[in-house]
């Protein structure tokens, strides 16, 4: 129980008294109405002091933190002109930002100064930076304080942005939550880049999958994907091209199968490379092309190849090229002049 006193004179308050002492909670009257009770007591001509006792139930609706909500949103493809409206106006109303590695600062920028932002991003190959309990924990935490959470995940949240396991979770624990889509990578970059994924005469399907999978899951079944006949869209696959490329030519892809390479798509530093599947590993290690990077495997980058759409890289004399970050228009154009 806890009690606090207050003047009244001729049942009003007295000026410069405060119905409510209490840090933090509801004024004396609604408490009061809420199951509370007051015992009158004198304290002088005209006044009549009170002495209110309020109750310190737990299940006290009046004095019960409302809780807040979860938004499971997609950033999209990087740059941040590819945010959905929803999505920016989440971010610029949010209490708390749990955000992903790859996430552009600028994006991460866009919610308020007074929001509490934590990085909450892994890297793969490296031990996460936070593991996935701990971001439950955040979320689950800042939803009973009634706090509004955004948990921004790069991409759209629910492709091999582990998406479906939060919700899992939020719903095992009863926490309100609502999904917001966002642009995958796996469409946008290609499209950002002028590179159709489908095309009336060279593929009209689409197949999205990981270049890594977690230790517990099932391997790809790279049989059955090296006879997909239309175009294989690869994420997180920089790491593992060298595995990617012998499964597929293994199982019976043909070795001239175009390949294009798109790192930091859509951002003012993307790089474009092109190439056969036969050389997918050596032009990674060679342009040292790094995450996040997307795959793109296929007869329609055939197709662009023979178009002009996009230039097939050439391997001789890249030895000679000391910075990566050189964009790809400049290497092919220095190679080619090393070859005169």
């Amino acid at each position: 129980m806890a009690c606090c006193l207050f003047l009244m004179e001729d049942g009003i308050p007295s000026h410069g008294v405060s119905l409510c002492h209490r840090q933090g909670s509801v004024p004396i009257r609604d408490e009061l109405s809420q199951g509370g009770y007051a015992k009158p007591r004198s304290h002088g001509p005209g006044w009549v002091c009170y002495r209110a006792v309020i109750s310190m139930n737990e299940k006290d609706s009046r004095r019960k933190v409302r809780p807040g909500k979860v938004f499971i949103v997609g950033a999209g493809p990087g740059n941040p002109e590819y945010l959905t409206v929803k999505a920016l106006k989440l971010l610029s109303t949010c209490d708390v930002l749990l955000y992903d590695r790859l996430v552009d600062q600028e994006i991460v920028n866009l919610s308020p100064p007074s929001c509490e932002r934590i990085c909450v991003g892994t890297e793969h190959g490296r031990e996460p930076s936070s593991k996935q309990e701990f971001i439950n924990s955040l979320m689950l935490d800042r939803y009973l304080k009634g706090m509004t959470v955004v948990r921004l995940k790069s991409g759209d949240p629910f492709i091999f942005g582990r998406g479906g396991e939060e919700i899992e979770f939020l719903r095992r624990n009863s926490v309100q939550y609502e999904v917001v889509p966002g642009l995958t990578s796996a469409i946008a970059v290609a499209t950002a880049a002028g590179i159709p994924l489908t095309h009336r005469d060279h593929s009209s399907s689409v197949m999205i999958i990981s270049g890594h999978r977690k230790s517990s899951g099932s391997e790809n079944n790279w049989e059955g994907i090296s006879k997909f006949d239309g175009t294989l869209v690869i994420l997180m696959g920089v790491g593992t091209s060298s595995e990617i490329a012998s499964s597929l030519i293994n199982n019976g892809m043909d070795p001239s199968t175009g390949v294009t390479i798109i790192e930091n798509g859509t951002k003012p530093e993307q790089r474009v490379f092109s190439c056969l599947l036969r050389e997918l590993p050596e032009v990674v290690r060679e342009f040292n092309i790094k995450p996040p990077s997307v795959i793109i495997v296929g007869k329609v980058i055939n197709s662009m190849m023979d178009l002009g759409i996009v230039t097939p890289v050439s391997l001789a004399g890249l030895n000679d090229l000391s910075q990566h970050s050189v964009p790809v228009e400049r290497c092919i154009s220095e190679t080619a002049s090393k070859e005169r």
